[in-house]
């Protein structure tokens, strides 16, 4: 999800610096993709805190906080569809795209981190020690985040090529 929220948010810069709409349509791909890729791991976690904190939504800031930052690439998604100009779409969704990226991090990552968590990582329990995660889930763990990465990748480009189509028959 990180991945393609900064692969779209530079593409968004890039945009605003040339107006080039092949640049918006990049910016809209990774968008999308890190949307699903969002929910999917908002998915999965809520099952996981299912069995491990005996409810699938609790008060948790972390949950809550990734909760309000899917909605607000959502809201990008949404206002994306809403606009039918495609040089307005890409100038008003390239700004959205940026002020989304500035609250994911603080939102995801930062305010998390200062306050107490049911997850690892929070003000109670600083960093992942020794007794957070085993060796041994380690090494399924990190090759699973760059399985994951590649797959978004991969997903990306497959969507790259799907808009790359749709400008063509737009300036025909």
């Amino acid at each position: 999800m990180y991945t393609m929220f900064t692969i779209s948010v530079i593409n968004s810069l890039r945009y605003l610096s040339g107006y080039d709409l092949r640049k918006d349509a990049l910016a809209s791909a990774a968008g999308g993709v890190g949307v699903f890729y969002g929910v999917l791991g908002f998915a999965t976690g809520t099952l996981w805190a299912t069995y491990t904190w005996g409810s699938t939504f609790t008060s948790d800031p972390k949950q809550m906080l990734t909760a309000v930052a899917l909605l607000i690439y959502m809201a990008y998604l949404v206002l994306r569809m809403s606009i039918s100009d495609i040089d307005k779409r890409a100038r008003i969704s390239a700004v959205f795209n940026i002020f989304a990226f500035a609250l994911l991090i603080p939102l995801t990552y930062i305010i998390p981190r200062m306050v107490d968590s049911l997850h690892p990582g929070s003000a109670s329990t600083p960093g992942f020690a020794s007794k957070d995660t085993d060796d041994n889930m380690r090494v399924v763990l990190y090759p699973a985040f760059i399985g994951w990465t590649l797959l978004s990748v991969w997903i990306f480009t497959l969507v790259v090529r799907y808009k790359k189509l749709e400008l063509k028959n737009i300036f025909k």
